[in-house]
């Protein structure tokens, strides 16, 4: 199993604890995904506020490489970010250093 932490940046119009719940359902639907916690974080203020939701996520390996299972989990990732218009950005935490899930190239995801 493979422990994930997210960050997803919210659009200024969305709820943080309804797209919580939202963001919750969908990565628990994706294959893979075993356990999904999510909560809305209070807004922070960096030049502007911005809303966070905070997930974490653990991913069942099925015999398969932890490699193989995080990248098909990335490139689902994206996928959410395009059907969710109320995300900005999403970050994952691999390795100790965040990374922005929509800024990888195809080599980057295979090299996780």
């Amino acid at each position: 199993m493979t422990d994930i932490a997210l960050e997803f940046e919210l659009a200024d119009s969305a709820n943080g604890e309804a797209m919580a719940e939202e963001l919750k359902k969908r990565l628990a639907a994706m294959e893979d995904v075993e356990a999904v916690d999510t909560m809305a974080e209070e807004p922070r203020t960096v030049a502007e506020i911005v809303a966070i939701v905070a997930a974490g996520v653990v991913l069942i390996d099925h015999g398969t490489s932890a490699v193989s299972s995080l990248a098909k989990f990335v490139r689902a990732l994206r996928e959410l970010m395009q059907e969710v218009g109320d995300l900005k950005k999403a970050y994952i935490e691999i390795r100790g250093k965040k990374v922005d899930v929509t800024a990888l190239s195809e080599e980057e995801i295979e090299s996780l």
